[in-house]
């Protein structure tokens, strides 16, 4: 689907799919948390986001893992634990039962420091369970209800349902259903700057710090991608591994930002041109590999030409 400014100019749907549909959006759901981070700021309900998590979280009060800031979360740069250190324990196991368990928080709570903040960038899905539960704890409001009240109805977007444990405690981390024009919203709502129909939803300010490369991972700001630029290297940690999606080439507006969940479904984002570009599916076979430049250079290369 691709929107500019403001108005959905092309879309196409699968077989079996229909603009409406409640789909999920895996870790599209990631930047919701940092968005409500940024709007309880401008509420004044976080002070900042370098507070430490323990003014929010009574459980690290005194505990080592309380020193890490909201920011290292929202830039996945805290040190805990990753996916690839919690992987034994079966269904006992810290993933399994921050994914599938009874109780999401105490799971959350329970990952341990590797490694100090702003040493190391990990894809970790503890930080984004972390962010949620600040948000409900500095506000006094479920994640759901201060969502739906202060982002979500604000910009028009519709029914959706959030993935929640045992105790209707919500996952932050992954895999809330909602239609895919709310994703466009979401899109145009950052293009924008926090503006939406003339009201200020999120703060400018914040939005401005959201883009930005973040400290350890110049491709990923606050809680959101942002697009390998011209002239700029690949990002690559010591031992080799990509810092960014895969791409052949920069991309040609180097105001790229994007949301990114499983499968490569994408919302690329470029405020300079007013436009935002959503591809929902399924992960590419393998052989044919993925590019994640290529639909968004596609189109910039035809508008940049007229």
């Amino acid at each position: 689907i691709v929107m500019r400014n403001g108005v959905v100019e092309y879309e196409s749907w699968a077989k079996g799919f229909h603009p409406g549909q409640l789909l999920p959006v895996r870790s599209f759901t990631k930047t919701l948390s940092s968005l409500l981070i940024g709007i309880a700021v401008g509420e004044g309900r976080i002070g900042s986001i370098d507070d430490p998590v323990s003014q929010y979280l009574a459980e690290w009060r005194d505990d080592p893992r309380g020193r890490i800031t909201i920011r290292q979360f929202l830039t996945m740069s805290s040190g805990l634990a990753g996916l690839d250190r919690t992987r034994d324990g079966g269904p006992q196991g810290l993933v399994v039962q921050l994914t599938d368990g009874a109780d999401v928080h105490q799971a959350a709570l329970a990952f341990p420091k590797v490694a100090e903040p702003d040493t190391v960038f990990g894809l970790n899905q503890v930080d984004s369970q972390i962010l949620g539960m600040v948000v409900e704890r500095a506000t006094g409001r479920p994640f759901a209800a201060y969502l739906s009240e202060k982002l979500w109805r604000p910009i028009g977007a519709g029914p959706a349902t959030l993935n929640v444990d045992a105790r209707g405690q919500a996952r932050t981390l992954c895999c809330m259903r909602s239609a895919l024009s709310d994703w466009l919203r979401v899109g145009q709502l950052i293009a924008q700057q926090g503006r939406w129909n003339g009201v200020q939803v999120v703060p400018a300010a914040y939005v401005a710090e959201l883009v930005k490369p973040s400290k350890i991972n110049p491709y990923k700001g606050l809680h959101l991608w942002v697009g390998w630029r011209p002239g700029t290297p690949e990002a690559r940690d010591p031992g080799g591994r990509l810092l960014q999606m895969p791409a052949s080439r920069p991309y040609l507006a180097d105001d790229m930002v994007y949301l990114m969940g499983g499968g490569f479904m994408s919302t690329w984002i470029s405020p300079s041109r007013n436009l935002v570009i959503l591809r929902w599916g399924f992960e590419p076979p393998k052989e044919l590999g993925w590019d994640h430049s290529m639909i968004p250079n596609l189109l910039l290369e035809d508008l940049l030409s007229r």
